[in-house]
Parts: structure tokens; C-alpha cells; sequence
């Protein structure tokens, strides 16, 4: 019963449609201009230019939606989950209520994870249908997009839980907002934007990211080689080459004799089965320290 409460509270609070009617259509637009602009020269067949725009499609939502935006958003909503409650003198009145902490929690974050999902699928949607008409293609080019609208909603659900769950975890922390969005911020930046950038540069030895292993502790790298899987499910097909220097993952099978060379087949250094696990593990144990730090916070 607590948990209901809480959720459905917290999505009452979170549905501003108001914001909404802004950032879906200017996402869309934006989107769909970028997905086209790329996809401007014919292919030699019907068949190579649904994949080369699926593809597009899927870089610019992975890195645009499903990546920076989406982990804003969420990163800007869960921040307030705890501090903001305190700041305010709000957060007494609820833990009085006969509702455990945790539930308190898992409400918000669930009610937090439904309004994004919604919110992004809307969104992914509107990007496969605008990219259809604006090309110019037929039906079989709509089954492609909508089938890597699918794929890409269930690889963004790791993304949603990931940051969501470590912000939640800085708020039961910390009633300092701005250094928790300081922090997120970073993060982000980090995981979409500094991290495929330095990967992309790398020399053809992989360097001091290959030297010092440095994937192991990479959330940004484990990210993208976790979406692999989603990507050939989603294209139909793997990464092209083209597309395999954004996500750094030029050099990516060691052999005996050395570093193997090759930019089609993005298997990562490690397995992607293995990076979900990571990412998984984080946020399993964000929500623990979350749920361990509100349990035990005094509230005055």
C-alpha cells in the first residue's frame, strides 16, 4: 500500500506536461534533422539505405536521447528524491507516515522509470515516423525503425536504472543539490560525450587505455559495449565501420601475436554480457547505499 501511494504521488509530480509539449516536439525535430542529414546520399539499394538509416538512426537516439537526455532528465528528477524533501521540511512529515523507507524509495524510483520510459518511447516513435516521411520511405524502412525503437527502449532501461539509482544514492547522501548535479553532470558528459571522444584518439595500440586496462573501471566504455547486442538486434546486422569510431571500439580483440584490427565486428575488450553485468552491479549497489543511508537518516 505504501509503495502505491508513493508512486503514484511521485508521478503525479513528475507528468509537467507543460515541459513536455516543449522538449517532444523541439527532441523530435532535432533528431530527425540529424538522422537525415546524415542519410542525404543514396545507397545502391533499398536494402543498404534502410540499414545505413536505421543505423543513423540508432547512433543519434543512443548518444542524443537514450544517452545524454534521458540521464539528464533523470539525474535532475531523482537528485530532489531525498534532498529537496529535506531542504523543504517535507521529508519529516513523510517518514512519519506508516510507510517503510524503502518503499518510499522503490516508489519513487519506479514512478521515476515509468514517466522516462513513456516519455522516451513517445519520443523514439516520433523519430522513426518523421524519419520515414521526411526520406521518403516505404513501409519495409517503418518495420526497420520501429523494430530499433524497441531494441533501443529495452537497452535504455539499464541507462535509466544506472544513473537513477546513483543519483538517488547521492541524495540520501547529501541535501547539497547543486553539488549533486555538479557531480551527475560530470558523469554524463563523461559517459557520452569525454569518453567516446578519448577512445575515438587512441593510437593504434590502444596506448595507455589498453596499457593500464583501463576499460575495467570505464562506466562509459561498459555502457556502449553493453548496447552492442541491442544494436545488432535492433540494425539487423552489426556496427558498421563508419559508426564504430564513436563508440572507440577500433581496437578490440587481443590475440597472441598482438592487437587485432577490426572496426566492423564491436565485440569490446570485454564481453557484452559481461558489461551489463557491471553496470547492473552499480546499480545494484547504489540502491543498497541509498536504502542503507535513508534507513538510517536522522530526520529532524
Amino acid at each position: 500500500m505504501g509503495f502505491r501511494c508513493v508512486f503514484e504521488k511521485t508521478l503525479i509530480d513528475l507528468t509537467a506536461w507543460k515541459s513536455a509539449l516543449l522538449i517532444v516536439p523541439l527532441v523530435t525535430i532535432f533528431m530527425v534533422g540529424g538522422v537525415s542529414m546524415a542519410c542525404s546520399e543514396g545507397q545502391s539499394s533499398l536494402q543498404m539505405r534502410t540499414y545505413f538509416t536505421t543505423s543513423q538512426l540508432l547512433l543519434v537516439a543512443y548518444f542524443a536521447l537514450s544517452g545524454f537526455l534521458t540521464s539528464m532528465l533523470i539525474s535532475c528528477s531523482a537528485a530532489g528524491f531525498v534532498a529537496k524533501e529535506e531542504n523543504d521540511g517535507t521529508l519529516l512529515i513523510l517518514t512519519s507516515k506508516p510507510i517503510r523507507r524503502r518503499d518510499v524509495l522503490f516508489g519513487k524510483l519506479a514512478a521515476l522509470l515509468a514517466r522516462t520510459a513513456l516519455l522516451e518511447a513517445i519520443l523514439l516513435i516520433l523519430l522513426a515516423v518523421g524519419t520515414c516521411l521526411v526520406l521518403d520511405l516505404d513501409e519495409t524502412a517503418m518495420v526497420s525503425f520501429l523494430r530499433a525503437v524497441l531494441w533501443l527502449l529495452c537497452y535504455s532501461f539499464l541507462t535509466m536504472c544506472l544513473f537513477a539509482t546513483v543519483t538517488t544514492a547521492l541524495s540520501t547522501l547529501t541535501r547539497n543539490l547543486v553539488a549533486i548535479m555538479a557531480v551527475m553532470s560530470i558523469m554524463v558528459m563523461a559517459c557520452f560525450i569525454v569518453g567516446p571522444l578519448i577512445r575515438s584518439v587512441m593510437p593504434t595500440d590502444g596506448g595507455f587505455y589498453m596499457r593500464y586496462d583501463l576499460y575495467y573501471v570505464d562506466p562509459s566504455y561498459h555502457l556502449q559495449n553493453a548496447f552492442v547486442p541491442f544494436w545488432a538486434q535492433a540494425s539487423g546486422g552489426e556496427i558498421i565501420p563508419q559508426f564504430s569510431g564513436w563508440f572507440g571500439f577500433r581496437y578490440i580483440v587481443t590475440q597472441p601475436d598482438g592487437l587485432y584490427l577490426d572496426p566492423v565486428r564491436t565485440c569490446g575488450y570485454f564481453h557484452p554480457l559481461a558489461s551489463f553485468a557491471v553496470l547492473l552491479s552499480i546499480s545494484a549497489l547504489a540502491l543498497l547505499v541509498a536504502c542503507v543511508a535513508f534507513e538510517r537518516k536522522d530526520v529532524h
